[in-house]
């Protein structure tokens, strides 16, 4: 097949009307001679090539064999659930709500259908965003594929996740903030112990504090001018992601008697709620 493909590449290149495709090639490939040898070689071209092709020997992989992949028993989510999905992975719509769609997904035990399992796991991977939720949502599968791709590993170290008691800590948590919001000026410091409980803890907010924050700026009289400290401005982005959509319905939109910078935060802030609020009713 080799010498057949270099001897129609030269005919084509030195000239087809001294060196025209023979008769039995042109039979072999399944073409027939007419009165232009160079339209003739052009034509022999293609169909050549592709039997060059398909006479290349198949390449081998060294190694061990890959493990056969495991089955999946969890029902898939809908079509419906999909669409945030897909909206953070393609359209960059509030990719830091990614690990909260996987709890999502979690807690009802359902699956992802699979063709979306190595997209999510490169967005993963890229955001640094693995944690035990989401190797319990992506499932034997998700390992499984995991395992193939160095940039995936550290989804399989994970442990899963432990939600024995769960409650209870969300319980004991949320009394702490409580208390310590209690007290004035905690919001005031980055340092403070409210600040630092609330940036780094997993847990839902309470919603007397989330009004609490919200109204920061109109409690204490700012002007329109003001500009927030950015340690208030990371505590809202937070609780964006770890309020309940439902705690925020009645809180107004933001109007034009809220400071510029809060105003527009704010906005921010809605959005986030609102997209998550179309999440969670996507899985109901």
């Amino acid at each position: 097949m080799h010498v057949l493909w270099q001897n129609i590449l030269r005919t084509v290149m030195a000239g087809t009307d001294r060196h025209p495709i023979p008769n039995q090639v042109l039979n072999a490939l399944g073409l027939e001679t007419s009165e232009e040898a160079t339209a003739t070689a052009l034509r022999a071209m293609p169909a050549a090539h592709l039997l060059r092709r398909a006479a290349a020997p198949i390449g081998s992989i060294s190694g061990a064999a890959w493990p056969p992949c495991p089955t999946d028993d969890r029902p898939f989510c809908s079509p419906a659930a999909v669409q945030p999905l897909v909206a953070m992975l393609r359209y960059n719509a509030y990719p830091e709500v990614l690990p909260e769609y996987f709890e999502l997904l979690h807690q009802r035990g359902l699956q992802l259908p699979p063709e979306f399992i190595p997209e999510a796991l490169n967005q993963l991977a890229r955001k640094k965003q693995f944690t035990p939720a989401i190797r319990a949502a992506l499932g034997p599968i998700g390992i499984w594929l995991a395992g193939q791709n160095p940039a995936w590993t550290d989804l399989g170290k994970l442990a899963l996740p432990d939600n024995e008691n769960l409650e209870d800590l969300q319980a004991d948590w949320q009394a702490g903030v409580l208390d310590l919001a209690q007290y004035d000026g905690q919001l005031e410091t980055p340092d403070s112990d409210l600040v630092q409980m609330l940036l780094k803890g997993d847990y839902w907010w309470p919603k007397p504090l989330l009004h609490h924050l919200l109204e920061y700026p109109l409690r204490n009289e700012y002007p329109r001018h003001w500009s927030p400290p950015k340690h208030l401005l990371r505590l809202l982005q937070r609780a964006a992601l770890r309020c309940r959509p439902a705690d925020i319905f009645d809180v107004a939109p933001p109007d034009s008697d809220w400071p510029y910078s809060w105003h527009s935060a704010l906005v921010q802030f809605r959005g986030v709620v609102q997209f998550r609020q179309k999440m969670w009713s996507a899985f109901e």
